[in-house]
């Protein structure tokens, strides 16, 4: 492993180990099985203490949702279950709700943008994908994303104004990362 890579899970660890966070899940599927690598509860440890250390302004802006959620979702014995949870987040009520994925033993990052503003000409919808390393080929989640949204728009409300149709335009971008030497 590069020393750079060593250096940040370090980084990593000793931040929740100061934070007192040792969580353990059942599902073996977010954990690495790659030793040094970033796995659910060092993510969930991070982003909580992230979170912690916002203003109340700040968090009334944003929402973030379980890292096990998308992956549950992507199973249909779990999808029902997953949006009952969502529904109760009211998350399109927020300009920014940030959802972790992890599928392929990856991590991406996804960040849907000012979806509860629909009638705004200033600020319009769209979706960031992060994928800092590109190895899961980010494209490749577009249409399991787009169906989450869809589904997460129809759990929330019967009758919101936003279809399906509308939903499909929604811009799904995804930035470039670029590395300094």
């Amino acid at each position: 492993m590069p020393k750079r890579k060593q250096r940040e899970v370090l980084v990593v660890d000793d931040f929740c180990a100061a934070a007192g966070t040792n969580r353990r899940r059942n599902h073996n599927s977010t954990f690495s099985k790659h030793p040094n690598t970033l796995d659910t509860d060092k993510f969930e440890c991070c982003f909580r203490n992230i979170w912690r250390d916002l203003s109340e302004d700040k968090k009334a802006s944003f929402t973030f949702m379980d890292s096990l959620w998308f992956t549950l979702y992507m199973r249909e014995s779990s999808r029902e279950k997953v949006l009952k949870w969502i529904k109760k987040e009211c998350i399109f009520s927020k300009k920014y709700v940030v959802i972790p994925i992890v599928c392929w033993s990856h991590w991406s990052l996804l960040i849907l943008c000012h979806f509860g503003e629909t009638k705004s000409k200033a600020r319009t919808p769209c979706m960031i994908l992060l994928d800092s390393l590109h190895m899961a080929n980010p494209k490749r989640l577009e249409p399991a994303i787009r169906k989450f949204v869809v589904d997460i728009y129809q759990a929330e409300a019967k009758e919101r104004p936003e279809k399906k149709r509308a939903i499909s335009q929604i811009p799904l971008l995804v930035p470039k990362v670029t590395y300094g030497s």
